[in-house]
């Protein structure tokens, strides 16, 4: 829980003067194209920031716009306290992880556009494989700690808030225009206008890339995403004792890419790290995306304010790709073959009939038939290539209050939320069986199409939280706070091969916490607090599955200099019961898919530390240089044997996977009134592919990595400006994961120039 921070900003009026966005390093000027204080915030403005009773991070406008990033894993590279794991090297399917809690699709964390709930089906099925284009987002706030129990569910690691751009005052636009290397392409633009009470923005993106990895026999391996967004406003008078403004956000966005959850052997990673195999080639995702929300904002004064806001979202995807090899009883002849696990597979080298499955995978060997049974029977060697077929609903309704009871030299500001929230998933998926003949996948026309799943969850919740902050002669500021949630679920399984059930289960959790910031000195202050941590439990689980729980510890420092601003918080999480949850891109199989499992009591705990400083030089020069380090620790407390196969069979001590201990992100930047060069390097230390302790074996080793990127712009006016962007610099070739199957590269090095003018103003 922050100490006293607005969650939203003011309401802007045509007299009110911008404020600055709120970064760590420094305050950033807003440019002339967006109204900052009718934008929805989390962390607040920059006077506030140096404040908050915990760890608050702002990526600016400013920031956003150094590199020109259009991927949200590099964005966040630069934040302490956030690991992330890269899949497909462009961030189409983001994986973040905050404080150590598992990034697995982002599942684990709170995800906001604009302060409201963005995943697919944040209750029911969490995993994020929709996630906002970062190129239209103006910032990107980060917050851990107890301020993370305003805006569940989930409150253990934090929460991620992405920014748009807001309603422009005046006649204003832009068109953005970039080309690069592996077929990319950006064409963004947008324009907006407010004329007496009425306002109207409109904005699209368009990011397309033929791929940067060889697939044999040739094809594409790139992707097409498109977003739409229309926003609309009415406001009464700014002058009135009572002020209302009602905001209309519709948008649209779809994807079309060849991705695939294949990657390679080690030895063939070493070798050719950007191949991918002929068994990939039917890797397909298509999904696409409406959304749309209304709000009402009233302000009576200004001791008090009122927003509400109704949403819908709805997401239908289906991704085609290879799921495994021949039969593991989900077939009408269970007894066929059997199973061959393609992650430890591609994990190993081993030879004999490893290498076979290899060789099957890469199209250099046709597979086998089956020498006994009949003709339709599903070998071992049998290509198993199915479709996830998903179809995600978010709604609700949720509205937030404060109320102004400040005194004297006591400020006070009572916070309080109330969100009723309904989502849901159908799952329908299927399976075909394929030969590798001649190079080729081929499909099994004697074998009919399986449907391994079909069932629909649907999550129902009714959150609250209320929230006091209260500021002492402004030198000390306090804020108690609990949130309760209370969640019903509901899965309808209707899988073919499995008798139908219903399964419904209910949770209500109680979250207290508290924060507290002292300003010591004028240029020092101490912070410190403690809240309990809570995911819910996903719909279909048995009754012995427990909610995911903690408390959570955390202290630190804040200098604020003119020039200088700097941050170590410690933190520690304490699991009451820490809970896996399967998903194919774990490395889980259709007959786990969706499952969660209880990893009993756990420890995460570590130091995350922010320095950064800035210098005004001859010239109208100005030289900045930004530090920021992450250390976590993590351990299991209890022995327990997990199907999930990050965990598998785990001793207490055991260290979690996908976690890194050490991480360390180095920027330098250099800025004119006419141009701009910045520098950032990010360290990744070494990664276990599987929960263990000890020394690291070849096999289930992801090793530490460093990787640079140049961003650099020219403004020829006012009005243009030339960019340029290199990221991996030294054109590492680099491990990010060996999930689900097989040795996965990061991005290769890319240059990408763009072009940009904006008109109005």
């Amino acid at each position: 829980v922050a100490a006293p921070v607005a969650a939203e900003p003011e309401v802007a009026t045509p007299e009110a003067a911008e404020p600055e966005v709120a970064t760590p390093e420094a305050a950033e000027a807003p440019t002339p194209t967006d109204d900052p204080d009718d934008s929805v915030t989390i962390v607040g403005k920059a006077e506030d920031l140096a404040q908050v009773g915990g760890s608050a991070y702002v990526v600016g406008e400013a920031a956003l716009e150094a590199f020109e990033y259009d991927d949200i894993h590099r964005v966040l590279d630069r934040v302490p306290g956030v690991a992330v794991r890269d899949e497909d090297g462009f961030g189409l399917r983001p994986n973040i992880g905050l404080r150590g809690v598992n990034s697995e699709r982002s599942q684990k964390i709170a995800l906001l556009e604009d302060g409201t709930l963005v995943a697919p089906a944040p209750y029911a099925a969490p995993a994020a494989y929709y996630f906002p284009q970062t190129t239209r987002m103006r910032a990107v706030e980060v917050f851990k700690g107890p301020a993370s129990l305003e805006y569940g569910p989930n409150t253990i690691g934090g929460a991620v808030n992405l920014v748009t751009r807001d309603i422009p005052r005046k006649p204003l636009g832009e068109i953005d225009l970039a080309a690069g290397e592996f077929g990319f392409s950006k064409a963004h633009a947008w324009a907006g206008l407010t004329s007496g009470r009425w306002g109207l923005l409109a904005e699209g993106v368009r990011l397309s890339s033929t791929g940067f990895k060889q697939l044999d026999g040739g094809g594409d391996t790139g992707f097409i995403r498109q977003e739409a967004v229309l926003k609309g406003r009415w406001q009464s008078d700014p002058t009135a004792d009572v002020y209302q403004r009602v905001d209309v956000k519709l948008s649209y966005a779809s994807e079309g890419s060849n991705e695939t959850y294949m990657g390679l052997s080690r030895a063939d990673f070493e070798r050719t790290p950007y191949r991918r195999y002929a068994a990939s080639s039917e890797g397909r995702m298509d999904w696409t995306r409406w959304s749309g929300s209304v709000s009402h904002l009233v302000e009576l004064g200004e001791g008090f304010r009122l927003k509400t806001v109704a949403y819908h979202h709805t997401l239908d995807r289906a991704w085609r790709k290879f799921n495994r090899f021949g039969p593991v009883g989900i077939e009408t002849d269970p007894g066929a073959g059997s199973a061959i696990d393609a992650h430890r597979l591609l994990r190993a080298d081993a030879g004999g009939q490893a290498a076979v499955y290899r060789r099957i995978l890469s199209g250099e060997v046709d597979t086998a038939e089956v020498a006994d049974g009949p003709a339709d029977a599903v070998g071992a060697q049998d290509l198993m290539i199915g479709t996830n077929d998903r179809s995600l609903f978010s709604q609700g309704v949720e509205s937030r209050a404060s109320l102004d009871l400040s005194h004297g030299a006591v400020t006070q500001s009572l916070r309080a939320g109330l969100r009723l929230h309904r989502d849901g998933i159908e799952r329908r998926h299927d399976e075909s069986a394929y030969w590798m003949t001649s190079g080729r996948p081929t499909r099994r026309r004697d074998v009919p199409r399986l449907i391994t799943r079909t069932n629909d969850d649907t999550a129902l919740a009714l959150a609250g939280h209320i929230a006091d902050d209260v500021g002492l002669f402004d030198r000390v500021f306090i804020k108690p706070g609990v949130r309760v949630e209370w969640v019903h679920t509901r899965r309808e399984d209707t899988t073919p091969r499995l008798e139908p059930f219903t399964a419904e289960n209910s949770t209500l959790a109680v979250l207290p916490g508290a924060s507290v910031f002292w300003q010591a000195t004028d240029w020092l202050g101490v912070l410190g607090g403690v809240h309990r941590g809570f995911s819910p439990v996903a719909p279909g689980q048995p009754d012995g599955i427990d909610p995911e729980t903690s408390t959570n510890y955390e202290g630190g420092l804040r200098l604020n200099l003119p020039w200088l601003k700097a941050e170590a918080i410690g933190y520690f999480t304490d699991y009451r019961n820490i809970v896996g949850n399967c998903t194919f891109s774990a490395g889980c199989d259709d007959t786990a898919a969706g499952e969660q499992f209880n990893g009993g009591e756990a420890w995460v705990y570590g130091v995350e530390a922010v320095v950064g400083a800035r210098l005004g030089l001859p010239a109208q020069l100005d030289l900045s240089a930004d530090l920021t380090y992450t250390y976590t620790h993590s351990e299991f407390r209890t022995d327990f044997s997990s199907s999930f196969p990050q965990w598998g069979q785990v001793r207490a001590g055991d260290q979690m996977p996908y976690l890194p201990q050490h991480q360390l992100f180095a920027g330098l930047g250099l800025s004119h009134p006419r141009f701009g060069v910045d520098v950032g390097a990010r360290y990744t230390g070494e990664m276990r592919d599987e929960a263990g302790q000890g020394a690291l074996a070849a096999a289930e080793r992801i090793p530490d990595r460093v990787v640079v990127d140049l961003g650099a712009r020219w403004h020829l006016t006012a009005d243009d400006q030339l960019y340029g962007r290199v990221t991996n610099l030294l054109d590492e070739a680099y491990l990010v994961s060996l999930r689900p199957f097989g040795a996965r590269p990061g991005r290769p090095r890319q240059v990408v120039v763009g072009y940009k003018h904006a008109f109005g103003g």
